[in-house]
Order: C-alpha cells, then sequence, then structure tokens
C-alpha cells in the first residue's frame, strides 16, 4: 500500500526545495499548491463559485487574478477560509485519483496549509520545514517580488511553526546551504524507507 507523507512549511521554509529534493529520488510529488491554482483556472464549477463569491475581478481574461485575490483573502482571514473550502473538497478528490494512479510504495504530498485543514490526517507521516523568520522573508522577496508587509499577511494566515511543531512528526532546518538540506532530506528518507520497511 502506498504510503502518503505531508510536506509542509510556511511561505519560503523552502518545502518546495525539498520535495524536488524528494523527487530527485524518483519519488511522486503532489504539489497541493500548484493543484490549486491548475484547478482555479481550469475547473468551471470552481470558477464559477469564485466568482460567485468574490465577484468577477477574480478572473480577468478567463485567468485567474491572482493580485486581486491574494489583497482580497490575505486581508480577511474569514475570506481566505471560504477560498480554501471552495478549492480543498476538489483537490482532495484530485489527489486521491492521482494516488491511485502511482505505482510507488511512497509518495510525498506537499501542501503550505496540511495542518491547517486537516489532510494531515490523511498522511501516514508528515514532515515540516522550518526556516528563520527573516530568511524566509527575504527568499520570499527575492522570489515573488511582493513586499514584507504583503509577505508578513500570508504568514499571519498560516500556522505558527510553533503551533504545527507538535504534530508533525519530522522536522528539517533549512537555514543553511543546499548541500545540508539535501542531506538532511536523505536522512529523513532513510527514516521513512526503515519505518515502512521500503
Amino acid at each position: 500500500m502506498t504510503k502518503i507523507i505531508g510536506l509542509t512549511g510556511g511561505i519560503g521554509s523552502g518545502k518546495t526545495t525539498v520535495s524536488k529534493i524528494f523527487a530527485s529520488y524518483g519519488i511522486p510529488v503532489f504539489n497541493s499548491d500548484v493543484e490549486a491554482k491548475l484547478m482555479m483556472n481550469q475547473d468551471r464549477e470552481v470558477k464559477k463559485n469564485i466568482i460567485a463569491h468574490f465577484g468577477e475581478k477574480s478572473y480577468l481574461e478567463n485567468a485567474l487574478n491572482t493580485s486581486f485575490l491574494s489583497e482580497v483573502v490575505f486581508s480577511d482571514p474569514e475570506k481566505l477560509k471560504l477560498l480554501n473550502s471552495l478549492v480543498h473538497c476538489e483537490l482532495e478528490k484530485v489527489f486521491k485519483d492521482w494516488v491511485k494512479n502511482i505505482k510507488k510504495k511512497l509518495i510525498i504530498k506537499e501542501a503550505a496549509i496540511l495542518f491547517e485543514t486537516d489532510s494531515y490526517k490523511m498522511c501516514d507521516s508528515t514532515i515540516l520545514v522550518l526556516s528563520d523568520k527573516n530568511t524566509r522573508i527575504k527568499r520570499v522577496i527575492e522570489r515573488d517580488k511582493i513586499s514584507t508587509g504583503d509577505i508578513l499577511k500570508r504568514m499571519n494566515n498560516q500556522w505558527s511553526d510553533q503551533k504545527k511543531f507538535p504534530i508533525a512528526d519530522y522536522i528539517i532546518v533549512n537555514d543553511y546551504d543546499l548541500k545540508t538540506l539535501k542531506k538532511s532530506a536523505r536522512y529523513i528518507l532513510n527514516l521513512l524507507m526503515t519505518k515502512y520497511e521500503l
């Protein structure tokens, strides 16, 4: 039976880099954030629901207006919760279908809000990627070209690391170089392989 490993971390923590390291070992990765964006752009029902709740400005020329939606939802936790709920159920269906088609014994489910949505309860183990707050802010500024204020809004809408820490089965600290991160990921992978006798 396929073992599902949930991988999460706050914005800018480096969880996608970690998932790429796992992928380099041949482990399939389901990136929930990427799939959610695809769904919001392509799924008619999801698009219809987003427009119904957030208005026509949610889409520009039939493409998701991410700057508008980000501004709306990251300023209002209730609206963020609503948006997540509109996407979450459909996303879980996509994930389950994806798992059915994977013929591997171990897979990674990468999700920024793995704990917040209770998705971790469907996982056999969870990994939390941690990183210093200032380092995370610097990474996101470089990657997304957004202001510190916008980053802090997003951070404040995610659970704190302190809240996630007790739930996670494994921790990877990403405050050093890529070589160290790769070693940490490999170490966790070895632990998982041993745990599940793979």
